[in-house]
C-alpha cells in the first residue's frame, strides 16, 4: 500500500510541475518575448525607406487637401491626421516641416 501511495504522490508532484512549467513558459512568452518581437518588427517597417517614402507622400496630400478645403470640419480633420502622421517621418522634407510649423504649433 506505500508503494501505491508514494508512486501516486509522484505522478500527482510531476503532473504539477510538468503543468507549472507549461503555464510558466507561456506567461513569459507572452509577457516578454512576444513583445519584444513586435516592437522589433514594428521599428524595422516603420524604418523602412517605402513606409516613409509612404508616409511623406500622405504628408503632402494632406497639406494639398488642407490648403484646398473650404470648410473648417474637413480643415480640422485634416489638421488632426497630419499632425498625428508627422512624428512617424525620421527626416522631414522642408515643405513638411514648415507645414508642421504651421499646422501643428
Amino acid at each position: 500500500m506505500k508503494e501505491f501511495f508514494g508512486s501516486v504522490v509522484g505522478i500527482i508532484v510531476t503532473i504539477v510541475v510538468v503543468i507549472g512549467l507549461i503555464f510558466g513558459g507561456a506567461v513569459v512568452y507572452w509577457n516578454v518575448i512576444a513583445p519584444a518581437i513586435s516592437q522589433g518588427q514594428y521599428n524595422t517597417n516603420r524604418n523602412s525607406q517605402q513606409f516613409q517614402a509612404t508616409t511623406i507622400a500622405h504628408g503632402r496630400d494632406l497639406v494639398t487637401g488642407y490648403n484646398l478645403a473650404n470648410d473648417d470640419g474637413s480643415k480640422i480633420a485634416i489638421k488632426a491626421e497630419f499632425c498625428q502622421i508627422y512624428h512617424d517621418i525620421t527626416v522631414a522634407p522642408s515643405d513638411l516641416a514648415a507645414a508642421h510649423q504651421q499646422l501643428c504649433n
